[in-house]
């Protein structure tokens, strides 16, 4: 796209939607004067907050459409990124993750999967459910064992929708000074509302944790009371994961405000010896993976694929194959300090 067709396109964003648009006459202002300046970033970011505005007020189908043509045109990453740069107020709680997975990579039980593809469905098809009057699943609370498979779930979801993944980060907003946790949850909730992508809470008991527990504080109870209200009223299009290794922890106020609560038990027999022949490929025969992942069977998804990789790191290293033998011994080194889980 040329300069002049540019400016052409942006000018009729603003011709087009300005009847429509239930802004103040200050964030028009400040629109018009980012195109002039052709300050791209700006007007990207206003048009956002603009669609966020009216998704607010009921007008669904013009937020929507906004959202669309400002990720058709702009450029790659300059409103994604800008907000988790060190230097603004939501660089020290958010961290972008870029390393991601596919649905081909998560070894799950099939009712998981199910419930994963659901929510991947429904995001894609989200403009005609809202026609419908419906919403898509985007609260979403993973609960299980740890090391199988909920982070790696989160960035398949970011994945499989075309999001960037964003990890809360709780060591970040929890403070010791009253209020101000609840302050920086409320900047994180701002975040979500104006970047679309998937934000994963991970290690949720630590702010989700049941209020009538004998050790509580009266802070953590004010931290969970902000957290439910910030859940109940927020307006995105970005969608909520939460994390834990401990559901039975979680206060019971929590699960109505999830749209999903899926749970992950350590894998079966049968995953443990996929999980094998995705990690270790042609490195190891067909007639040795049943063994080894007997061998396996009461370990995590993250214990057999970090197995896995020593394997290949040793094989590549030694220039011999993946035997036996040696994923014993790797799987005794592991045992030693992981306690196998």
């Amino acid at each position: 796209m040329s300069f002049s067709q540019k400016n052409l396109f942006e000018s009729a964003i603003f011709i087009n939607f300005a009847p429509y648009i239930m802004a103040t006459m200050d964030k028009i202002i400040a629109l018009l004067k980012a195109h002039y300046e052709r300050n791209d970033e700006s007007f990207n970011t206003l048009s956002l907050q603009i669609a966020a505005s009216e998704a607010k007020s009921g007008h669904r189908v013009i937020a929507d459409e906004i959202r669309r043509l400002v990720e058709k045109y702009r450029r790659p990453s300059a409103i994604q990124l800008s907000f988790i740069h060190a230097d603004t107020a939501f660089g020290e709680m958010i961290q972008r993750l870029d390393e991601r997975y596919s649905m081909h990579d998560l070894v799950v039980s099939n009712d998981v999967q199910k419930r994963i593809d659901r929510v991947i469905l429904e995001y894609r098809e989200r403009n005609r459910l809202q026609r419908n009057g419906l919403q898509n699943r985007n609260k979403i609370l993973l609960g299980g064992a740890s090391g199988t498979g909920k982070t790696m779930s989160a960035s398949v979801i970011a994945t499989e929708t075309d999001l960037p993944l964003y990890v809360i980060r709780l060591d970040k907003i929890i403070t010791k000074y009253m209020g101000a946790t609840s302050a920086k949850l409320g900047q994180v909730f701002e975040a979500i509302e104006q970047f679309e992508g998937v934000y994963l809470f991970d290690e949720f008991d630590a702010i989700g944790a049941d209020r009538m527990r004998e050790n509580d504080v009266g802070e953590m109870r004010r931290i969970l009371t902000s957290f439910l209200m910030f859940m109940e009223r927020v307006d995105a299009q970005s969608i909520i994961v939460a994390a834990t290794n401990q559901l039975e922890v979680l206060d019971k106020a929590l699960f109505r405000r999830f749209d999903d609560v899926i749970r992950y038990n350590l894998p079966t027999e049968s995953q443990v010896a996929k999980l094998l022949t995705i990690h270790l490929g042609d490195r190891i025969k067909p007639s040795g993976i049943l063994p080894i992942a007997q061998l396996l069977k009461d370990c995590s998804h993250a214990t057999v694929c970090a197995v896995c990789k020593d394997a290949v790191k040793e094989s590549i290293l030694t220039n011999k194959p993946v035997t036996k033998s040696m994923l014993q011994r790797l799987i005794a080194e592991k045992h030693d300090y992981t306690m196998i889980v």
